[in-house]
């Protein structure tokens, strides 16, 4: 669909900030509203006003719960709308030297009027993905406050009087205890939600049976692929070029005949889905298999550890991703199948 007219959209807990943006030649007007379903309706016709009612594309970056209801307000509506990372936007922009709500509403328009041709509409996640993200949000902040109240009673008792800190431990061990059972309920939510629907159900079943990935990381891969149908194959979700989401693909470093760097993964990416990737990989070559053997082979041909282990990441998400797609589970003893279909 070809876009006419660009809204940017910067969203706040209490107000959203709009600015309309049609060409370099036209002003941008600009206005602030209320986030709240009041607020919307108030917006929309205030960019009839000054825009055809077709044609429309919003620009928002990703923030989190704040966004979420301004989303579902376009969906109902049946508007397109376009949720982009704030990192992309904030480098595809060049030099900003403002910093406010309103210069960062035009800077959304300008953005998504000049990648009109490769800004595509996103879309709202079904209440079952949604349920699945708020989870796991919430099972991270459980596990980063147990973490902490360990690490701080770990290090008071190097440090510190054992007779005074014992108090301080114990104290902490009884708060440890209990967000670990809030863990463990979180985790037993998420597969009374993931078998609630009945696709993301069989498509987390197809996901688990590869080995190494357990129930956060099936998780994760659901929420932020829209239960595979965002990405069309596993090299966009490693390597895609917008935001190398995965962040597990390597990437070269040249210039002309003179720079010859390494190549080597970029930082950029979701940290939290590679950090579980990389525990499943751990996982995945403790016992034999075809992961094991590949990292095997790797390490003998004299391949660093992090290259061999990031290599079983990519086959993990290759793997995933055609079980998904083909519909069967993955099957694990390789050399079996091949000898029972060669008979």
């Amino acid at each position: 669909m070809a876009f006419t007219s660009f809204i940017g959209i910067d969203v706040s807990k209490l107000t959203i900030d709009a600015a309309i943006y049609v060409s370099a030649n036209e002003p941008v007007f600009h206005q602030q509203f209320e986030n709240r379903p009041s607020g919307f309706g108030k917006l929309l016709a205030w960019v009839y006003q000054h825009c055809d009612k077709t044609q429309l594309l919003f620009c928002l970056e990703h923030t989190g719960i704040y966004a979420l209801p301004l989303c579902c307000f376009f969906t109902r509506h049946k508007l397109s709308y376009s949720l982009q990372s704030a990192l992309h936007v904030k480098r595809s922009m060049g030099i900003q030297r403002a910093k406010n709500d309103k210069a960062d509403a035009r800077m959304l328009a300008r953005f998504a009027y000049l990648y009109r041709d490769e800004i595509k509409p996103s879309q709202l996640p079904s209440k079952t993905l949604l349920k699945i993200q708020h989870l796991l949000a919430y099972r991270q902040r459980l596990v980063k406050n147990k973490v902490a109240l360990e690490v701080a009673a770990k290090e008071l008792a190097n440090f510190v009087d054992k007779e005074f800190s014992n108090s301080i431990i114990r104290d902490s061990q009884k708060h440890i205890a209990q967000l670990v059972a809030s863990i463990q309920l979180v985790d037993k939510q998420l597969r009374t939600v993931i078998a609630e629907d009945q696709e993301v159900h069989r498509t987390y079943q197809l996901a688990t049976s590869v080995t190494g990935i357990g129930l956060q990381t099936a998780a994760y891969l659901l929420v932020h692929t829209q239960c595979f149908k965002s990405f069309a194959n596993w090299r966009q979700l490693a390597a895609r070029r917008s935001d190398c989401f995965a962040g597990t693909a390597p990437f070269t470093y040249s210039s002309g005949s003179s720079v010859r760097g390494r190549s080597k993964l970029s930082k950029i990416g979701h940290m939290k889905l590679k950090a579980l990737l990389s525990n499943g990989a751990n996982a995945a070559i403790q016992s034999p298999n075809e992961f094991a053997d590949y990292y095997n082979r790797k390490i003998l041909e004299g391949k660093p550890k992090l290259v061999a282990l990031n290599g079983v990441r990519n086959k993990l998400i290759s793997r995933v991703f055609a079980a998904v797609q083909r519909g069967t589970p993955y099957i694990k003893n390789q050399v079996e199948y091949r000898q029972a279909v060669s008979c």
